[in-house]
């Protein structure tokens, strides 16, 4: 797949060209970098929403957040409940992303 798309080949057991993983259901897919000149960023920000009016969205957020903290990772920001009637936690993982967990209240969208 990488001769196909015009990358570099040499280190391939080291890059991930096609990834993903479930999180509650729901794949999240990713890619190493790999054009050259595209400068390396650690501004990304992942954010999973969980509706707030829920209880079984807002007990497997509870339940995730418990999880992904147990497993070592920089709390950055507690998950907990916030002036707009939802909670949000913030960490960052070992690879140095950040991960918000929130819930908001669906109700209120438009």
């Amino acid at each position: 797949m990488a001769k196909e798309w015009g990358l570099p080949t040499d280190n391939l057991e080291n890059t991930t060209i096609h990834g993903g993983f479930v999180v509650l259901g729901n794949t999240i897919f990713c890619s190493d970098r790999t054009r050259d000149g595209e400068p390396f960023s650690s501004s990304v920000t992942v954010m999973l929403d969980f509706n707030s009016e829920d209880a079984e969205d807002v007990a497997a957020l509870d339940s995730l957040y418990k999880q992904v903290t147990e497993s070592g990772v920089e709390i950055i920001d507690p998950l907990k409940e916030q002036f707009w009637g939802g909670k949000m936690g913030i960490i960052k993982d070992k690879y140095g992303l950040v991960w918000m967990f929130h819930a908001q209240p669906y109700s209120k969208l438009q």
